[in-house]
C-alpha cells in the first residue's frame, strides 16, 4: 500500500519554534548587556567637558598672570549660546550643547543670563571675578569654585 504526501517533505523550509526563540534570547541577552553602557558613556562625556571647563579656567588664570592683562573666559551652556562681542582679552571659550549651566557670583547671588553664557575674569594680580559654576545633566552635578581673591579653581 502506498500513501501519497500532498507535500513533499524535502521542499520545506522555515524556522521551528525552538530556533526562532534561541535567537531571540540571544538578541535579548545581548541589548541588556550593550544598555547599560549608554549611561556610562554620557557619564564619561559629561566628565570630560567639565574637565575641559576647568583647564579652560586654569589657562585664562595663568595667561593672566603671565602676560600682565586682565583675562576672560566665556562658558555657554545648553541653549548653544552665540556670544555677543567677542573681547580682545578673552582667552577661552567653553560651549556645550547638552550640559546645563548656573553661575553664581562671589557673594552666592545667581546671576540669570537669558543666552544661558557667563563670563569669569582672572586679573594680573592674580585675583579673580570669582564665583561658583555648577555644570548639570540629567541626574549628575558638578560644583566648580572660583576664589575670587586668588583666582584659584576648585572642583567638588
Amino acid at each position: 500500500m502506498t500513501r501519497t504526501y500532498l507535500y513533499n517533505r524535502e521542499k520545506i523550509s522555515g524556522f521551528t519554534l525552538l530556533e526562532t526563540l534561541l535567537v531571540l534570547a540571544i538578541i535579548a541577552l545581548g541589548a541588556s548587556l550593550l544598555l547599560p553602557n549608554f549611561d556610562v558613556l554620557e557619564s564619561r562625556d559629561f566628565s570630560v567637558q567639565v574637565r575641559d571647563a576647568v583647564s579652560q579656567l586654569n589657562f585664562a588664570r595663568r595667561s593672566a598672570v603671565i602676560n600682565g592683562r586682565t583675562s576672560i573666559v566665556l562658558l555657554a551652556g545648553e541653549t548653544n549660546a552665540d556670544f555677543p562681542n567677542t573681547k580682545d582679552n578673552m582667552v577661552a571659550r567653553w560651549v556645550s550643547d547638552d550640559i546645563g549651566l548656573k553661575f553664581f557670583d562671589s557673594t552666592d547671588r545667581e546671576i540669570i543670563s537669558e543666552t544661558n553664557s557667563f563670563e569669569v575674569s582672572f586679573y594680573p594680580e592674580g585675583g579673580s571675578s570669582g564665583g561658583t559654576l555648577i555644570f548639570f545633566q540629567s541626574e549628575q552635578a558638578a560644583k566648580i569654585f572660583i576664589d575670587p581673591f586668588s583666582g584659584r579653581i576648585k572642583r567638588e
